[in-house]
């Protein structure tokens, strides 16, 4: 007997043991509460069988850590060879009954079908009262999957609190034979109510952790289970974690690939929305390009043409979030706009009415930011509305910037907003570039931003090529600034420019 530095430590005869000490029959150990007295075996010789390590007072119990439980491997010499024993034949019983299981469990079984396999096979060959299987969720808690022979031991609290502690936390196995009369125990409120008085529990445990946990109960009598039936169990619940293990691995996959389709299926719906190509307007050119951080994008961008070819609508807009959710409104916002533009409504009053909309139909934390542009081809003459985006760039064909900045809230932060309209002209040679926050915010290792001032000068050295040229130049700019660092925001870009004379 050795006592691995317990708090109260263990007495063998009245005496507290600090290393490890043989016992002999009629030896007392004194664990906690619980006493166990050595003796021989009835009806043998001592010098034949040894001694015999039982549990004298009803209050026993062994706490041990699942994974130092021994196995049954090893060599089992054959049932006809000199030699074989009782210890062998319980050996080859339980690596028989391991094949079994593992048989049982290899083949095709969903989820939910495991843990009821698994009391099956308690149930044929360890025959509890009540037994029950409990996963361990994502929070910590434990939940009841399975439960064979019913009753209030499993109708109350899931799980004692003193024995998820013992077997899921700390990973030990349990067999108590009176849980009333020991003292780890015999506080817990939700097994005196159920009326437990032996119980035999087991972390469903792998290299990874604990999944789970099994216990064996019984109300009406204590069930005399030994420390074999105890491996035995322990055997079982970690062929049971091993299956458990692989089957949420195997859902975990599933799920990947279904969320995998589904960011697909996300990105072609806002590739739809995005145009296939930019309208022909003579005397401009035109560029656009779309980098989403993930998958899918929560910018938006559309070049369309109304009133006969006499306007020009440029809008760009960034909704808030990233990912799936941020395409979704993506959408929403596509929808809501199409009726507005189409009317022939002036920016401001386009935004006006779209931002009400989207108010009223989205929650607060769903807004957008938004640039909505109505250029003359003919005469150059631009009148926008900006709301809360970033602001606008014009490059003067003089070299020199202007920047045509917020008039107006954000989209759908208020149920109600004023949004300005303002008109500026592009003169021949002039670019204009509207751009999401992407670009200007996207930072370097030690979290300096881009900045619009870098984006400008970038912009600037390349104003003399074409938009594609140039816009290749600005993107190949900001790589070179965040020096490897993964963008964590959208990249939109839409450029028109006026010929020179």
């Amino acid at each position: 007997m050795e006592d691995m530095a317990s708090r109260n430590g263990t007495l063998v005869n009245g005496t507290r043991i600090t290393s490890a000490t043989a016992l002999r029959p009629g030896d007392l150990m004194e664990i906690g509460m619980s006493r166990v007295e050595v003796v021989p075996l009835c009806g043998a010789e001592e010098e034949e069988t040894g001694d015999l390590l039982s549990f004298h007072h009803e209050g026993a119990i062994v706490l041990e850590p699942a994974s130092e439980f021994p196995g049954p491997e090893g060599q089992i010499p054959s049932p006809e060879a000199p030699g074989f024993g009782a210890e062998h034949r319980r050996a080859l019983e339980r690596l028989l009954v391991l094949q079994e299981v593992h048989k049982a469990l290899g083949g095709v079984l969903e989820g939910e079908e495991s843990p009821e396999l698994i009391l099956d096979r308690v149930f044929t060959h360890l025959e509890p009262e009540q037994a029950a299987l409990f996963l361990r969720e994502p929070a910590g808690t434990y939940r009841r999957v399975a439960v064979r022979g019913g009753g209030p031991a499993f109708e109350g609290p899931a799980l004692s609190r003193s024995l998820v502690r013992e077997v899921g936390d700390r990973g030990n196995a349990v067999l108590a034979l009176d849980v009333r009369e020991n003292g780890r125990f015999s506080a817990s409120e939700s097994l005196s109510i159920a009326g437990v008085r032996s119980l035999m529990a087991a972390p469903l445990k792998d290299t990874a952790g604990v999944v789970g946990i099994i216990v064996l109960v019984s109300r009406a009598f204590i069930r005399r289970y030994s420390e074999e039936d105890l491996q035995l169990l322990v055997i079982l619940a970690s062929a049971a974690a091993l299956r458990i293990r692989n089957l949420r691995l195997t859902e975990e996959a599933l799920e990947r690939e279904r969320l995998e389709r589904e960011i697909l299926l996300a990105r072609n719906v806002q590739l739809a929305l995005l145009p296939d190509s930019l309208p022909e307007v003579p005397g401009y050119e035109l560029y656009a390009e779309n980098l989403p951080a993930r998958i899918v994008s929560g910018d938006f961008y559309d070049v369309s043409v109304r009133r006969g070819g006499e306007e020009v609508l440029l809008f760009m807009a960034d909704v808030s979030g990233k990912g799936i959710a941020a395409s979704f409104l993506t959408a929403s916002l596509d929808a809501l706009c199409a009726a507005p533009l189409e009317d022939g409504l002036p920016p401001e009053e386009v935004l006006g009415k779209v931002s009400r909309l989207l108010f009223q139909r989205t929650t607060p934390e769903k807004y957008a930011t938004a640039f909505l542009a109505a250029l003359d081809p003919a005469t150059g003459t631009v009148r926008y509305s900006n709301a809360g985006h970033n602001p606008g760039l014009v490059l003067k064909s003089a070299g020199n910037a202007l920047w045509l900045g917020s008039t107006g809230l954000p989209l759908g932060i208020m149920p109600e907003g004023e949004f300005r309209g303002t008109e500026f002209r592009l003169e021949p040679g002039d670019t204009l570039l509207l751009y999401t926050d992407g670009i200007t915010e996207a930072a370097d290792a030690g979290g300096n931003e881009y900045c619009r001032e870098r984006m400008f000068q970038a912009c600037h050295r390349h104003r003399n090529r074409s938009l594609e040229a140039m816009a290749e130049g600005l993107r190949r700019d900001l790589e070179s600034f965040v020096g490897g660092e993964p963008f964590l925001d959208d990249r939109t870009l839409l450029v028109v420019r006026r010929a020179a004379k």
